[in-house]
């Protein structure tokens, strides 16, 4: 996947994490990937998803 240079850390409480465990195992990712994947979706929809590059002619 990505390269993954910098590292969060976050204070939340017992049951955000609880509901971030159950969104993980419920989905199959880590914690992390639902994380990443929440950053992803909010920040195309604040301001668009990014334009696929166009492809070349032959």
């Amino acid at each position: 996947m990505g390269n993954y240079e910098q590292r969060l850390h976050l204070r939340i409480t017992e049951d955000e994490g609880q509901k971030l465990k159950e969104i993980a195992e419920s989905e199959g990712l880590s914690s992390s990937d639902v994380v990443r994947q929440f950053i992803r979706h909010r920040h195309a929809e604040l301001f668009g998803a990014p334009k696929p590059k166009a492809k070349p002619r032959k």
